[in-house]
């Protein structure tokens, strides 16, 4: 059994939507594969430059689906693009972001693509638009022997007599000189994508530039700058994966507060494509509650527990749109307490599932709880909880309010909670015998004292 879900590990751009892993579990457990088909459609149906902003909050599944959709645009969907995938969190230690995406345009899958003449064109382009502390550094690195060296390195050797002069320093002060360069870059740029005179196909690139909100301000902003002024050409496109909020926030902190952090990104974004919660095909199934239920049986030891999860949890997981990176906290909660769960009573299991749910996505909520401040109103709304009003009310949520009325009682017999939360009394006798459940059956002390078993030995780190 693990402890934690983890993402399938894969080469990009060699698995797609229809693949599974080593255990025959999909790689696109949530069904986005029509999703990646409309965006190939998109970015080989325009041939003017384009940035498509893949818009979703935190742990939302976008870097999965893009990594997917590097290998699914040509092997399943029948796309044209030459795809390109790259990390921006992993390049951020460097200074200058068009080093590290020339790198990746001129690797040598590249060359297979575009033949070497071609390459070595776009480097030769690039080699004046690098900057100077960029290049001095080339120098003192061996041929090949680094990232930087592998993509700009060949044309550093035969010029770097000229470069490491002061004539240099003029070069870059000279405004007509620097338009020189950037436009001689856009040309290398479109002699790969133009159809060439043997072959009326057409070569568009598509850049997926993923975890851009996670990296410094400065290098994800100069990352955008970038973008815009050196490959803006016809047939390139990038794809950005990114939470704009988070990446609002970045120009913020490098413009200051006041500024207009939505209206700066609309420089750079052509378009906004809304990473979905629920499947297109079905608007009533929710992704979040989906992966839930597929995964929660791989993460607790036993059918019994995956089944109490499921009913008790799936309501709140989908009205409340929880991340899918939640529920992966969630299902690592379950894991720690798991062998605990079948020798419990079933108040006291339903007790510690929503305990779990309330520390993971209600954390204010959970330390109301431990400290004994807590009120039933908040528990209501925080676990999509109703109050039984007739006898005849037995569902789901019912039964996790009676659960709580009972949790909730120990503390108001105890002296602790206010009484204006409730009365016992108002629980029906239904539920006050379900399953030999009755009122004197649950302690609040012992559910204490669970609470300390199941959360307090391993805690999980703070999103």
């Amino acid at each position: 059994m693990k402890l934690f879900p983890e993402d399938p590990v894969f080469v990009v751009g060699e698995k797609g939507f229809d693949d599974k892993d080593a255990d025959g579990q999909p790689f696109d457990v949530l069904g986005r594969k029509a999703l990646g088909q409309k965006l190939t459609e998109l970015v080989d149906r325009i041939n003017q430059p384009m940035v498509i902003a893949l818009d979703g909050g935190w742990g939302s599944g976008k870097s999965h689906f893009l990594k997917l959709w590097a290998g699914a645009h040509c092997l399943e969907l029948g796309g044209k693009a030459e795809m390109i995938y790259f990390d921006a969190f992993e390049h951020d230690y460097l200074d200058d972001p068009l080093v590290s995406l020339v790198s990746r345009l001129t690797s040598e899958k590249a060359a297979k693509t575009w033949g070497a003449k071609a390459i070595s064109t776009v480097k030769k382009a690039a080699f004046p638009l690098a900057r100077l502390t960029t290049r001095l550094g080339l120098a003192a690195a061996s041929y090949g022997g680094t990232e930087i060296a592998g993509a700009l390195g060949d044309t550093m050797i035969g010029k770097l007599s000229d470069t490491a002069d002061a004539s240099i320093e003029q070069f870059w002060k000279a405004e007509a000189g620097r338009i020189a360069a950037m436009q001689g870059f856009r040309d290398a740029l479109v002699g790969l994508t133009e159809a060439k005179a043997d072959s009326a196909i057409l070569k568009k690139i598509v850049f997926i530039v993923d975890e851009l909100d996670r990296c410094r301000p400065d290098y994800a902003l100069s990352l955008l700058e970038i973008i815009k002024h050196f490959f803006a050409v016809p047939n390139v496109h990038f794809v950005l994966g990114v939470n704009l909020k988070e990446l609002e926030n970045s120009v913020k902190a490098r413009y200051g507060a006041e500024i207009g952090a939505t209206k700066y990104l609309q420089k750079f974004v052509s378009l906004t494509m809304h990473l979905p919660k629920r499947s297109q095909g079905n608007p009533q199934l929710h992704f979040a509650k989906q992966y839930f239920e597929q995964m929660t049986p791989k993460f607790v030891q036993s059918a019994a527990f995956a089944d109490a999860c499921i009913k008790q949890l799936a309501r709140p997981i989908e009205e409340q749109e929880v991340a899918l990176r939640d529920v992966q906290r969630l299902l690592a909660c379950f894991a720690l307490f798991s062998a605990r769960f079948d020798k419990l009573g079933w108040g006291y299991q339903i007790f510690l599932i929503d305990a779990a749910y309330l520390k993971v996505l209600h954390p204010l909520v959970f330390e109301r709880l431990r400290a004994e401040r807590v009120s039933i109103g908040e528990i209501e709304k925080c676990l999509s909880l109703q109050k039984p009003q007739r006898e005849e009310d037995s569902g789901q949520q019912h039964m996790g309010w009676a659960v709580w009325a009972f949790a909730l009682g120990g503390l108001q017999a105890l002296k602790v909670l206010p009484v204006q939360n409730f009365y016992v009394d108002q629980i029906p006798s239904s539920f006050k015998n379900y399953q030999g459940f009755a009122g004197n059956g649950f302690k609040w002390n012992t559910a204490q004292a669970l609470l300390v078993e199941a959360f307090d030995l391993f805690t999980l780190p703070s999103p």
